[in-house]
């Protein structure tokens, strides 16, 4: 029976829900499908199985790799099939064709045409439930950041005991990260992992460089060297009466989550003085952060970086929309095109 997505709300995170497709079978056991195929194989790359605990509520997600699908039913699963645990009319509230259906007397597990491989079976762990003290709360609190926690998966080998999470992927902003030696590292990125605490207390110039960037994490790589990566969402600032001047910011996940690039990474200078922006999307984005923040010295010095003699990308003609749009008062947009005249003024008298 298919379960609609409204149905699981609050059941299973809202990246599942997002992704995958579910169906009830007669164990009420919830299969998840992902929505789309592997274009190689043409299969699912894995299957969710779900069962809920009725005392709790709760739900345990195991990821089941998917590699073949057999054809055809074995003799012997035929027969299973119409054996059933209710020897009396007792129904499951489940119908198909031929009427009523009721449970089987096997688990859904070992009733199913797919090949699976066993030894890469994952189970999900609910951050909500681990301890204050454990390593999945401390990472979740750091991952938030970023990302929503319905967003962000925590997996660990089916056959673990324990709340060790060993793998942890991030959707929604294309990110997959590994535990290794009590860090976090980037599968998308060789060598970088989330810098920790006596890292950033060493350093102290990163805190100042992330001002205004709270949806910011700092990402390390094996010379020690800083990055700072922030997901490309749209941000606005909500106009708060009491306090007019204020650069809280408002993230909207929801407008620009087509774009492909779902999130900059920007190396930190030698000096730890400044932020590197490698591409014309970084450098706008990091300049609208600074208008939205009232830093008007750095929004000065990026400047000069924001040129381009090419059209716009997808990406930069948000943020461009953005930063002329309704998040920005009146008095900033004829400051900002003040310092964009400015710049090539100033190159003009040089020559001069």
């Amino acid at each position: 029976m298919y379960i609609p997505e409204r149905f699981l709300f609050g059941v299973l995170p809202g990246a599942l829900t997002e992704a995958h497709t579910f169906w009830l079978d007669d164990n009420d056991t919830l299969r998840g499908y992902p929505k789309v195929r592997d274009e190689k194989t043409k299969l699912y790359e894995h299957v969710l199985f779900c069962t809920i605990e009725e005392k709790t509520g709760r739900a345990q997600v195991h990821k089941r790799v998917l590699t073949a699908v057999r054809e055809q039913w074995t003799e012997a699963e035929l027969q299973e099939l119409k054996r059933t645990t209710e020897k009396t009319e007792e129904e499951t509230g489940l119908h198909n064709e031929h009427g009523s259906r009721k449970r089987p007397t096997k688990p859904s597990r070992e009733l199913d045409r797919g090949v699976y491989d066993d030894s890469q079976e994952l189970l999900l762990l609910d951050p909500l439930f681990a301890h204050p003290d454990s390593k999945l709360r401390a990472a979740s609190k750091c991952l938030v950041r970023i990302e929503t926690i319905s967003h962000i998966l925590f997996w660990k080998q089916a056959n673990a005991s324990g709340w060790l999470f060993n793998r942890v992927e991030l959707p929604r902003l294309r990110l997959t990260l590994t535990e290794k030696s009590g860090r976090l590292y980037s599968v998308d990125h060789a060598d970088m992992s989330i810098c920790d605490e006596p890292f950033l207390d060493a350093r102290p110039e990163l805190f100042t460089l992330t001002l205004g960037i709270p949806h910011s994490l700092i990402f390390v790589n094996s010379n020690n060297e800083p990055s700072v990566l922030i997901p490309l969402v749209r941000p606005a600032r909500p106009f708060i009466l009491s306090s007019v001047f204020s650069t809280e910011l408002v993230l909207d996940r929801i407008t620009w989550a087509g774009l492909a690039t779902k999130y900059l990474l920007l190396p930190v200078h030698v000096s730890l003085s400044f932020l590197q922006t490698p591409t014309l999307a970084s450098a706008l984005y990091l300049l609208a952060l600074r208008f939205l923040n009232r830093d008007y010295v750095d929004v000065q010095r990026l400047v000069s970086s924001v040129s381009t003699d090419t059209a716009l990308t997808l990406e930069e003609a948000c943020i461009m929309k953005e930063i002329s749009g309704n998040s920005f008062p009146l008095t900033e947009k004829r400051l900002c095109q003040v310092f964009a005249m400015a710049i090539p003024m100033l190159t003009l008298l040089v020559y001069i």
